[in-house]
């Protein structure tokens, strides 16, 4: 199953909003490293991944378990998290 959860995420820096279409099965871990790694791609003169950054959950202000599925988390479409 090809199933996919849309995350919205904030780039603290530019205060833009991004969405990002993440497969379920991934780990949050993963998941993370991957959206941080096409945001420098998409604002290169304001982030620059160095593998120390992680999303936030920008509702609670907590930090996903990296070993956590967006499935097992319950994560909906739309879910708000900032880069951090």
């Amino acid at each position: 199953m090809d199933d996919k959860t849309l995350l919205r995420v904030k780039l603290p820096a530019t205060g833009k909003h991004y969405d990002f279409w993440v497969p379920d099965a991934l780990s949050m871990e993963e998941v993370a490293q991957r959206i941080c790694q096409a945001m420098q791609a998409i604002e290169p003169d304001f982030f620059r991944y160095t593998g120390r950054q992680t999303l936030m959950c920008a509702l609670t202000g907590q930090i996903p378990d990296g070993r956590a599925t967006p499935e097992e988390l319950g994560l909906v479409d739309g879910s708000p998290f900032v880069v951090v």
